[in-house]
Order: structure tokens, then C-alpha cells, then sequence
């Protein structure tokens, strides 16, 4: 996969974003790159740490870092289990962590620590709740780029003009195309005027 190539390509871009030509070197911004995966990456398979930062370092004086403006950090899901002793500053990038892997099994009294960790749960929450509102809203999305597509094609002059110009057949003619692409049959019914029977027979 050839992570660690990518993560430098991922930063030396972002870096490069924050320069333009003519521009001093000093106004370049830090670049901090997050990678967070499920897999163990080939060249850290030794480390049992969930989270590790990464900086240029000089080799012999592994104190001193070259530049704050560089700077990855690599969180593997992978290795939550391995946890077993742990400081405060790195308990809350866990307990997100563990929120991100399984929200369900989370304890109360972890989410209770860290409100905003409450919140997120009771957004997802939310959206579990209203996926049916979730896949209609979706729909309508794709019904609206479908007219946007045929419009452009010129495909009978747009929907309207294909409905007004074709009169019934016209109608199911542009519902079988809106069928063929997985238009919602609730859109379809809307936007046509036919009805589910009628929709249902062209199927």
C-alpha cells in the first residue's frame, strides 16, 4: 500500500498549498498529517503503541527536532486492545477512538467524562433513528441530478418537455430511465404524475 509514501505525499502537498510563488519561506504554515487506520502499517509492525508522533529528527541527538512545521501523527485501531497503561493527555484520543470502532459498546460513565464524546453519540443516534429521511433526502439528491444530467443531454428537451410532448407514454418513458438509474419511486411518482400501480407495471 505503501503508506508511508503516501502520508509524505498527503503532508508535501498540504505543505506546498501554504506557499505561493514570491512568498517568503517564513510564512510557510505547520503541517500536521493525521493517518488513522485500521491495518498495521509494514514499518511500524514492532510498535504496540495506538498512536504514534513522528517529527525529523537529528540522529545522534534524538532530542533536537529540525522544524515543528513537519509533523505526522499515525493512530492504528488495531492496537486499542493493546492498551494498558496510559497517560490523561493521550485517555481522550482513546475513548474517540473507541467511539470510532464501536459507538454501541462505549460505557456511559466514559461518555459522561467527555461531553462532547455525549453529543456525537446522540447525533448518530439521531441518524440511525431517521435513516429512512436519510435514503429519501439521498434520492431526492439523485433524482435532481438526473434531471440536471438529462437536461444537459438534451435528452427529449428535459423531462418536462419529454412529459408535455409524449403525454402518457412520454410519463413512463421517464420513469423506465429514471428506474433504470434507481430513481426512488416516490420521486419518480412526483415528478411524472403516474401512478405506483402504473410505476410498478413498467418495472
Amino acid at each position: 500500500m505503501y503508506m508511508t509514501e503516501r502520508i509524505l505525499e498527503y503532508w508535501a502537498k498540504k505543505y506546498d498549498e501554504g506557499i505561493k510563488r514570491g512568498d517568503k519561506y517564513d510564512i510557510a504554515q505547520r503541517t500536521v498529517c493525521i493517518l488513522l487506520t485500521c491495518f498495521d502499517i509494514k514499518e511500524l509492525k514492532e510498535i504496540d503503541e495506538f498512536h504514534t508522533k513522528w517529527n525529523i529528527r537529528e540522529e545522534k541527538h534524538s532530542d533536537i527536532i529540525l522544524t515543528s512545521k513537519l509533523e505526522f501523527h499515525i493512530i492504528n485501531l488495531n492496537n486499542l486492545d493493546k492498551v494498558i497503561d496510559i497517560s490523561d493527555k493521550e485517555k481522550a484520543l482513546l475513548n474517540w477512538c473507541r467511539f470510532i470502532t464501536s459507538p454501541e459498546s462505549l460505557e456511559e460513565s466514559i461518555m459522561k467524562e467527555n461531553d462532547k464524546i455525549l453529543k456525537a453519540k446522540e447525533v448518530l443516534d439521531r441518524l440511525n433513528d431517521n435513516e429512512e429521511e436519510i435514503e429519501r433526502a439521498y434520492q431526492r439528491q439523485r433524482a435532481i441530478r438526473y434531471q440536471n444530467a438529462l437536461r444537459e443531454s438534451g435528452y427529449d428537451e428535459g423531462i418536462e418537455d419529454g412529459i408535455k410532448k409524449g403525454g402518457e407514454q412520454g410519463k413512463k418513458d421517464v420513469a423506465k430511465k429514471m428506474l433504470d438509474n434507481n430513481i426512488d419511486i416516490d420521486m419518480i411518482i412526483k415528478i411524472t404524475g403516474l401512478t405506483k400501480e402504473q410505476i410498478e407495471n413498467i418495472k
